[in-house]
């Protein structure tokens, strides 16, 4: 910066100060601003960018004597006329301009394309883990298992299998039924059998499958827990539970099936309560029913979820995913 633009440059900056300083100072001076805005804004800018150290020293003259200040006095360098101010103002030390250090501005980095991204494989999608270890020896009813399961309904084994092939005993049905059932058990005395022991581990159950009317003992006094429970039994424990009724022909009806001959008249009646509720499950034949083969494990579970459908606590699996029948097979 040159003496000239300097000489400038301090005369303004003086008057921008002097205003600043005005009630410090002691100074009154008229409220009407005397700088351009182009003189402040470069002050400003100047300022703002580092390219200008000011030091400023001294005070202000008014009139004839100068204004009190701390600084040790000087012949005034300058005179500032204020508009409307009788007396010019004078300026006992010029004010200084330093060029600041230029800057050190790297110069710009110009932006470089981003590398081929690479594309990551989608993960595999995890499929849950299966509740039982074994529930795919028996792939027609698994979807069925793993319902029941996750709901809580149904327990396997304590090594984690489930053994949907194995029969289905009569103390296990008891349990079954006793988890999925809570109906009001009709007021009677406990029942006492003399083959169930008060420490064995299906006891409860036992005695809440009897109270609900799905299960009763033999005319000895006897349950005979460990006896494997067959297809028909557990029909017509469902039909008894239930307290199901038809008033359809059971020749009419059980004449759809090749095996009819084999139900005991007794039972006809019974047996198609449960095939009209859609209970029934024969798996993989539906056109036998095999009511005096050992139900599996599986088959028992499969016919328990319809009865929660028919009963109305659970709906039906979504198709694909289950092998039961929607409708009777009749």
């Amino acid at each position: 910066m040159g003496e000239a633009p300097a000489k400038t440059m301090a005369l303004s900056l003086a008057i921008y100060v002097s205003l600043s300083l005005r009630s410090l100072w002691g100074v009154s001076m008229p409220p009407q601003p005397f700088l351009k805005p182009s003189i402040r804004l470069k002050f400003i800018t100047a300022m703002a960018t580092g390219g200008l150290v000011i030091g400023i020293m001294g005070g202000l003259w008014r009139g004839q004597g100068p204004v009190q200040s701390s600084a040790e006095q000087s012949p005034p360098v300058g005179e500032i006329t204020v508009p409307g101010w009788p007396n010019p103002l004078s300026v006992l030390s010029a004010l200084t301009t330093q060029p600041a250090p230029p800057l050190d501005i790297p110069p710009l980095v110009q932006p470089q394309p981003l590398p081929p991204q690479e594309v990551w494989p989608e993960a595999p999608s995890q499929q849950p883990r299966p509740y039982f270890s074994d529930s795919g020896e028996a792939d027609w009813v698994a979807p069925i298992l793993e319902d029941l399961a996750q709901r809580r309904l149904i327990k396997g084994f304590p090594d984690g299998t489930f053994r949907p092939n194995d029969p289905m005993t009569r103390a296990e049905f008891a349990s079954q039924i006793s988890r999925l059932f809570v109906l009001a058990p009709p007021s009677v005395p406990p029942s006492s059998y003399r083959d169930v022991d008060p420490e064995h581990w299906a006891t409860q159950p036992i005695q809440n499958a009897v109270e609900m009317g799905f299960l009763s003992g033999y005319p000895d006094q006897t349950f005979r827990p460990e006896d494997k429970i067959t297809r028909l039994q557990v029909l017509l424990a469902l039909a008894s539970g239930l307290n199901l009724k038809s008033s359809s022909s059971p020749d009419r009806v059980l004449r759809a099936y090749l095996d009819a001959d084999q139900v005991p008249p007794w039972a006809k009646t019974a047996l198609i309560t449960t095939l009209e509720a859609n209970l029934v499950v024969n798996h993989p034949d539906p056109q036998r029913l095999e009511p005096n083969r050992e139900a599996s494990r599986a088959e028992v579970i499969a016919m328990l979820r319809q009865t929660l459908v028919y009963t109305g606590q659970l709906s039906p699996l979504p198709p694909g995913q289950s092998s039961l029948p929607d409708q009777p097979a009749y």
